[in-house]
């Protein structure tokens, strides 16, 4: 019979449907912090220091995040910024979206 799909779909980390799964995960994830942190930055855009500096700036991505969930572990990156001054930390931001 005529098959798409090869009769051995498995990884070396499982089955081909938990691959996909596991990486719709991390994607959703990295998506989600990336949607906090942006709408966060742009309503401080015009906040200036004293010396005319922003107050908080996007300043690359910190290391690597794992969260378990059922398909295992995933690593996500997490957008770093830099406050420059007495701006309120993305940090107190963020950590609503793990108490929800």
């Amino acid at each position: 019979m005529l098959s798409v799909v090869n009769e051995d779909v498995t990884t070396q980390s499982g089955s081909l449907i938990d691959d996909i799964a596991h990486e719709g995960a991390r994607r959703m994830l990295a998506g989600a912090l990336e949607a906090e942190v942006n709408p966060y930055i742009a309503e401080l855009v015009g906040e200036r220091a004293e010396a005319g500096r922003r107050l908080v700036v996007r300043n690359g991505r910190h290391r690597e995040r794992t969260v378990t969930i059922a398909t295992g572990p995933i690593a996500s990156p997490s957008p770093a910024m830099a406050p420059t001054s007495n701006a309120t930390s993305w940090s107190s931001v963020s950590g609503r979206l793990r108490h929800e």
